[in-house]
């Protein structure tokens, strides 16, 4: 075995590692496998112009990955038994000894979340080897290259729940429907319409984690943050109406409609708050940006909040709250 056939066995075993970590971290297979994807098409790459380790790629090398993305190109690669081809790409001209990979350009917020990939890549390896070594100590992707830029418009339409009117709503005195509601809008993301479905039977006390019907007919097993602020007061719901289906209903146990439960909580905000401005989908911004700020991992945001595409989860990212 030659020194590159063990550089590549080698970086194999580290995108591995790097994905039983997300596994570990209870990401959805869709984010593992759109990792997956990221990190080999940039391994092949890297493999296939430079013959080095690891741990000495410079932010020069990002920049002509970047440039790849940005526009486009081919290369050969020479071993056509290499242990990732088999998980992304596609042989062609079999009857060569090398394998030619094409690359179109992509778009700028592909790139950026192509390489956000990346980024939290070099992150793990930093965290896995701190202490034992220095071979990660500095991330080759720079936070320009990757960082998230949402233009105005772009979340000019619903305004984020600011954390100060969060906490204001927290401690006006409301019903126990109403805390439930708050904390699922605010720590789950749901949109409206997902939480006026919620049924009782949704709610799976034991795995603390609730089924949601998602917009476009797709469903989701969500485990939710800060389960403990949720499920002791849904338990305690149930035993009040024990006759209820559904989670949201009047006193008479007739399921809310959409409206009756968007002035509900809009009720809610402008008691505490006394802002106009902020709807139920404020929330929504709010979990997103807080999720965001605490991983640093768009495609985790995008399934957590069930979107199918993370440009929309980017608009939803208030980045004046990133740091």
């Amino acid at each position: 075995m030659n020194i590159d056939q063990i550089l590549r066995e080698n970086n194999k075993e580290i995108i591995g590692l790097f994905l039983k970590n997300m596994k570990e971290k209870n990401r959805s297979l869709q984010t593992i496998k759109n990792y997956q994807a990221d990190l080999v098409k940039f391994m092949v790459w890297f493999e296939s112009h430079y013959h080095c380790h690891l741990w000495h790629i410079t932010p020069d090398v990002m920049g002509c990955y970047l440039s790849f993305l940005m526009n486009g190109g081919h290369y050969f690669h020479q071993d056509k038994s290499h242990p990732l081809f088999n998980l992304v790409f596609k042989k062609r001209y079999n009857s060569r000894p090398q394998i030619l990979i094409e690359q179109i350009p992509i778009t700028s917020n592909s790139r950026k979340r192509h390489l956000s990939s990346i980024n939290n890549f070099f992150v793990f390896l930093k965290e896995y080897h701190e202490g034992t070594s220095s071979k990660f100590k500095i991330n080759p992707v720079k936070r320009k290259l990757h960082a998230i830029r949402v233009k105005d418009v772009d979340i000019a339409h619903t305004q984020i729940l600011d954390p100060r009117s969060f906490e204001l709503i927290l401690n006006t005195p409301m019903k126990l429907l109403d805390k439930i509601l708050i904390n699922l809008l605010y720590y789950g993301g749901l949109r409206l319409n997902e939480l006026n479905q919620l049924k009782y039977e949704d709610f799976d006390m034991i795995n603390q984690t609730i089924f949601l019907k998602r917009k476009g007919g797709n469903t989701q097993k969500l485990k939710i943050i800060h389960p403990e602020l949720i499920f002791p007061l849904v338990e305690k719901m149930m035993s009040i109406r024990f006759s209820s289906e559904y989670l949201c209903v009047s006193k008479k146990n007739k399921k809310l409609t959409s409206r009756a439960l968007y002035n509900r909580i809009k009720v809610i905000i402008e008691k505490a708050t006394n802002k106009k401005n902020l709807a139920p989908h404020s929330f929504r911004k709010a979990c997103a940006t807080n999720l965001y700020q605490n991983t640093k991992d768009l495609l985790w945001v995008r399934d957590y909040l069930g979107h199918s595409d993370a440009k929309v989860t980017q608009t939803y990212i208030d980045t004046t709250y990133i740091q």
